[in-house]
């Protein structure tokens, strides 16, 4: 039996530690550049802002740069009812832009994924559910509210993964915003900062 995973949970590692199970590290992409490592950005009165409909100056003008630098993101939130608070707090922002929001129940998220991947959206306002499992070559990721509780290190360092994966691109910026630096988000800054340090070591 051979497990292939890039975020393993608690019980196989603890088999390794047992020395029930050995493991083997594919440190580095097939196009042999380092993961993107993700960069904290503390934000005082973040989940109020957002709860309020407005989004806090440095994220909006994040949001303003890569619109104007025609760079495509995903904008990660971490629960369905964020979605429309932070559509409408885009809005009011006065950030003009061709977006779409998208959950694990939402209809139209086949198509939605397909104008993304198309290039027809400058990016998606998404819960975990693209996580994993889909790739948009060139993209570069923010998540807001990186500490929210939903967010485990494996949601994390997956959704640091949508990054970097293409070789025309094999880098970009992954922005946590957050009000503390959580466990989780420690942990996702550690696995990928040993796996960079693994590969360098190849």
């Amino acid at each position: 039996m051979l497990f292939l995973t890039a975020t393993p949970d608690r019980q196989l590692l603890n088999q390794v530690q047992r020395k029930t199970l050995s493991i083997s590290y594919l440190p580095i992409r097939y196009h042999g550049h380092l993961l993107p490592e993700i960069t904290i950005i503390k934000t005082r009165r973040l989940d109020q802002a957002i709860r309020q409909g407005q989004l806090p100056p440095k994220i909006s003008k994040t949001i303003f740069k890569l619109i104007n630098e025609k760079q495509r993101f995903l904008l990660f939130v971490p629960r369905i009812i964020d979605l429309k608070i932070v559509r409408i707090a885009i809005k009011c922002a006065g950030i003009v832009a061709k977006y779409e929001t998208i959950f694990s129940a939402d209809p139209d998220r086949i198509e939605k994924v397909a104008k993304m991947r198309h290039r027809q959206l400058d990016f998606l306002i998404t819960t975990t559910i693209l996580e994993r499992g889909v790739t948009f070559p060139g993209i570069d990721v923010i998540v807001l509210k990186a500490d929210d509780e939903i967010f485990s290190a494996a949601a994390l360092v997956q959704i640091a993964g949508r990054v970097g994966r293409n070789s025309d691109r094999p880098k970009g910026r992954v922005l946590f915003y957050c009000e503390t630096r959580t466990a989780n988000i420690k942990s996702c800054d550690r696995q990928i900062k040993r796996m960079n340090q693994r590969a360098r070591q190849l």
